[in-house]
């Protein structure tokens, strides 16, 4: 199978959103959006059969589950090496211009939810007859301010302001030609700078070094597609359909456990309303087993997956541990 072409950069790379959240939009209470890319659509008409799944087990709490794709996910231990790797690398970068370049401070908080803990909606008993459908309050963290930047210095770390995304190098290799072309007339201190800045420079350095990178997002695209075809499953339309039935009974006429709250018209998501419903909800959960049989049936797909993109997945992999030996080298 062939490489997936790796993603031009954004500013900062956005530092991949896809990655710096388990599976956005999937796990919060809110329904998701679409699959994920287009680039790792991977199924053919004869791939829409849905799988077989074995005994599904009754499990209530999604907090705790590992799913088959999780060995291709980049853990938030990594992801913040990673992070701190390419702050390293944009100040090697700005030196080069004559600039220094000091990170913001990271955001500091717990997610008591974990990864997978409202892959589902709300699950935890506890957590719900505590929180409702919102979370914990939590101290927003002191933030020094940002120092002030000349023009220069803005366009060495960022680039240009009105750079084209599209037209960005999707690999260091690209990036290096660009920055050293006769058409790049961008030059601070006597040195062309990176098309895309040091920013830029520095993603492609840590994710697209060279033209064989597989896109950094392309696992993370292939979990949030078995999520949206396990959504479409059979077995999980009719053990949604019974969950509703059962949240019926208890006076809510709620179509989904993804997305409650706007369905019902909660806007205090920890107030004692959204407590009382997001408790039954739960119960009801339980009591159709939601959680146990939609775990089946999306791991299911994910194994699917895994198998007809098992050499893209393998080279990702082995460019996973080139990044943490790069991040590890550049950590002392």
């Amino acid at each position: 199978m062939p490489r997936r072409r790796a993603a031009a950069p954004a500013v900062r790379l956005a530092l991949l959103a896809l990655l710096l959240t388990s599976l956005p939009g999937l796990t919060g209470c809110g329904s998701a959006s679409g699959a994920g890319s287009e680039e790792a659509k991977s199924g053919a008409p004869g791939d829409r059969a849905e799988p077989a799944v074995g005994a599904t087990p009754p499990l209530l709490d999604s907090n705790g589950l590992t799913f088959p794709m999780d060995v291709y996910l980049v853990p938030a231990e990594q992801r913040q090496e990673l992070q701190k790797a390419q702050d390293v690398l944009i100040d090697q970068c700005m030196r080069r211009y004559g600039f220094r370049y000091t990170a913001p401070e990271p955001a500091v908080g717990t997610d008591v939810y974990g990864e997978n803990g409202r892959r589902y909606g709300v699950s935890s008993p506890s957590l719900a007859a505590k929180y409702g459908y919102g979370d914990p309050p939590q101290q927003a963290p002191v933030r020094a301010p940002r120092p002030a930047r000349g023009t220069n210095e803005s366009l060495v770390l960022d680039g240009p302001p009105d750079l084209d995304p599209k037209s960005l190098p999707a690999n260091l290799e690209e990036a290096e030609k660009a920055r050293t072309s006769e058409k790049n007339t961008g030059v601070v201190n006597g040195i062309k700078i990176p098309v895309a800045g040091c920013t830029g420079e520095s993603g492609l350095r840590l994710y697209a070094p060279d033209a064989a990178a597989v896109d950094i997002t392309f696992p993370q695209n292939l979990n949030a597609e078995a999520n949206e075809r396990s959504r479409q499953d059979s077995r999980v339309v009719r053990v949604i359909r019974d969950w509703s039935a059962c949240m019926a009974g208890h006076g809510y006429r709620v179509p989904s456990p993804l997305g409650v709250p706007a369905a019902l018209g909660l806007t205090d998501l920890s107030g004692a309303r959204a407590v009382t419903t997001a408790t039954a909800d739960v119960a009801c959960k339980q009591q159709v087993n939601l959680v146990g049989v939609w775990y089946a049936v999306e791991s299911a797909y994910q194994k699917a997956l895994i198998e007809k993109n098992a050499e893209v997945l393998k080279n990702f992999k082995d460019q996973q541990q080139a990044r943490m030996r790069l991040a590890d080298s550049l950590s002392g």
